[in-house]
């Protein structure tokens, strides 16, 4: 009864595609980009980018630190929104999407992890394994082959 039950399951599911994965992540990068702008202000406002005692190498370091916080916070975001029991992060939530594993199951904080930085693999060759999810059977990029992964429509 269990394989009718998932193969019912199977027959089901509906993919989400480009465009609406595209929305969501639109949408969450709106949001990082918010928050980040925000906090940015606010690290530059705290230690007085205008004070005359701040040096060129000062503000190098401080920015190579803002970026690599913003890069940690970036990942910890996709991760743990994607590992929790949401599935997804804010704009997939808004668009009504979801990340499981292959067989519809939520995925772990590594397996999201793991695909977060598989983007990379889909950003460097032209953005091509992006694109990838227009075209494959279960609407998968790349990154979501690499890791085991599929994005599908919420049930409503």
């Amino acid at each position: 009864m269990n394989n009718l039950n998932q193969s019912m399951t199977t027959l089901t599911t509906k993919y989400a595609g480009f465009w609406l994965r595209m929305a969501a992540y639109l949408l969450d990068y709106m949001i990082v980009f918010a928050v980040s702008f925000v906090l940015v202000f606010i690290v530059f406002f705290a230690i007085g980018i205008s004070n005359p005692d701040i040096t060129d190498e000062s503000i190098l370091i401080i920015d190579a630190l803002v970026n690599l916080l913003l890069s940690v916070g970036t990942w910890l975001y996709f991760a743990i929104m994607e590992s929790s029991p949401v599935q997804g992060t804010l704009g997939k939530k808004i668009v009504g999407i979801k990340v499981t594993d292959l067989h519809g199951n939520p995925i772990s904080f590594w397996r999201a992890t793991g695909r977060n930085f598989s983007k990379l693999f889909s950003a460097l060759i032209f953005l091509v394994g992006f694109m990838m999810a227009g075209f494959t059977g279960k609407k998968q990029a790349l990154h979501d082959m690499i890791t085991g992964c599929l994005v599908v429509k919420r049930n409503h």
